[in-house]
């Protein structure tokens, strides 16, 4: 229970310490400026996650460590089921990870597959142009075999996607700000179209979407031992971290979000692995940021969902938060 307790105990000091969000509100500031600069020199989005990758790898607070890599190859496309035409697509650009560990010891690992989009160009309005082939395979996750890339020579492979936030977008405005959107919030902001525009934004209702409890948490699990329950009810654990958050209307929002463990699919929890196929991904993708010494990698995976993934291009960046330095 000592490794629990140092969680909650990490992140009821966490959001109470000023230097945690004012780190946060300025990689937010650094973030907006660099996508900025990008727009106004008319670059493409891949570029633009290039920039994330650059500037939030390395950064470090209190127990808390970026570590970002862009991973040049083939585009890692997949063949799914589809009600649309094409049913060949890549997840997203971007992969963003957090872990939480103590000492080498990972706890909780969650992930998100992140699709960017420029707004379009012209006009007073932002709008962005939404593939639904793309957005109907990062909403439910199909099964699905590889093309190339990452998951070339895989067939039938299976993500859980139960907290909707496994696949999302990343929309870019054309004044450096960046929304996140999960793929569920996407869709029913399309109504059947194939275009969203801010408008369509502004009437998210963030109070009622931000943060929701998942299955897997010990106080509405009845997986869990009395033990860990406990722990958790006694610390009240209601402060905003480690939840769902499917949708952040800026930067601000998501690097919030994003240090407090909130965005992305769980692929494992509390000694569990959620959906063995993701969490397999999951440590694969850790490999490829070197990230095996500060972590038992290893330790905690199943043999179900142990294989082999290949090299592809995609922009990997984690979030590690080790709660017994902080």
């Amino acid at each position: 229970m000592d490794r629990y307790l140092d969680l909650l105990r990490y992140y009821e000091k966490l959001v109470r310490d000023s230097s945690f969000h004012k780190f946060n509100k300025e990689m937010a500031i650094e973030l907006w400026g660099a996508f900025n600069t990008s727009l106004s020199l008319g670059h493409r989005e891949e570029k633009m996650v290039k920039e994330f990758v650059n500037i939030t790898n390395g950064k470090t607070f209190n127990g808390i460590s970026l570590h970002s890599k862009f991973i040049h190859g083939t585009e890692s496309r997949v063949k799914f089921f589809s009600p649309y035409e094409d049913n060949s697509r890549e997840l997203g650009d971007a992969l963003v990870i957090s872990v939480i560990k103590r000492g080498p010891e990972i706890l909780l690992s969650k992930v998100c597959f992140i699709q960017h989009k420029k707004a379009a160009k012209g006009g007073k309005k932002n709008s962005w142009d939404i593939q639904k082939d793309q957005l109907f395979l990062l909403k439910n996750f199909p099964p699905f075999s590889g093309v190339c890339g990452i998951f070339s020579g895989k067939t039938d492979v299976i993500f859980r996607n139960d907290s909707g936030c496994l696949g999302a977008y990343g929309l870019l405005g054309n004044n450096g700000n960046m929304t996140f959107a999960s793929a569920p919030i996407i869709t029913d902001l399309l109504k059947g179209n194939n275009r969203i525009n801010d408008e369509d934004i502004s009437w998210i209702d963030t109070i009622n979407i931000r943060s929701g409890q998942l299955s897997y948490y010990p106080l509405i699990s009845g997986r869990f031992s009395k033990e860990l329950v406990f722990l958790f009810h006694e610390h009240g654990w209601h402060g905003g971290y480690l939840r769902n958050t499917t949708f952040c209307r800026d930067l601000f929002d998501f690097t919030n979000n994003w240090m407090l463990g909130n965005i992305g699919e769980v692929s494992f929890a509390f000694g569990e692995s959620h959906s063995s196929e993701l969490h397999s991904f999951t440590r694969w993708a850790l490999k490829q940021l070197g990230l095996s010494e500060i972590m038992n990698i290893d330790s905690n995976l199943d043999n179900e969902g142990h294989s082999e993934w290949h090299e592809g291009g995609l922009a990997i960046s984690a979030m590690v938060t080790d709660v017994h330095t902080g």
